[in-house]
């Protein structure tokens, strides 16, 4: 939960450790199936989290969750709303979170994100992203 805070509050400013915090993004990643975390909005808060701690690549995995629906707990149905596969046909915090993330990650940016646009993308990735009308989260 230590890193959901991450996702929130602009880091180390407000006490929060950057490598500690990076670290257990790491930990994260690698301990975690995202496509099997039980709700929808878990994978899109690790994305907030990694990149505000400058980890764009692996914001961006968390985000896409490149697996899901090949036999993961959740899945985004075309109509957009998230569904946790035998348990909630739709599931609305998910795709908030969701939402939330991408408005930060490619709207707006967050305070301290260096004024970049799209700051939550990799560099090296050849995105190429417009967005107008965002304000940057705190």
């Amino acid at each position: 939960m230590q890193l959901f805070a991450n996702a929130f509050i602009p880091g180390e400013s407000h006490g929060l450790d950057g490598d500690v915090m990076a670290e257990t993004v790491r930990q994260a990643m690698h301990a975690l199936d995202i496509n099997r975390l039980p709700w929808c909005s878990d994978p899109p808060l690790y994305a907030m989290a990694a990149a505000r701690l400058g980890m764009a690549e692996l914001a961006t995995e968390f985000l896409l969750q490149p697996k899901n629906g090949n036999g993961g707990t959740m899945s985004y149905l075309s109509s957009g709303h998230c569904q946790i596969k035998g348990f909630l046909p739709v599931y609305t915090p998910g795709n908030g979170a969701l939402l939330s993330a991408v408005a930060m990650m490619v709207g707006g940016g967050w305070d301290g994100d260096g004024g970049k646009p799209a700051p939550g993308l990799p560099r090296n990735a050849g995105w190429k992203v417009q967005a107008e009308g965002f304000h940057k989260m705190f």
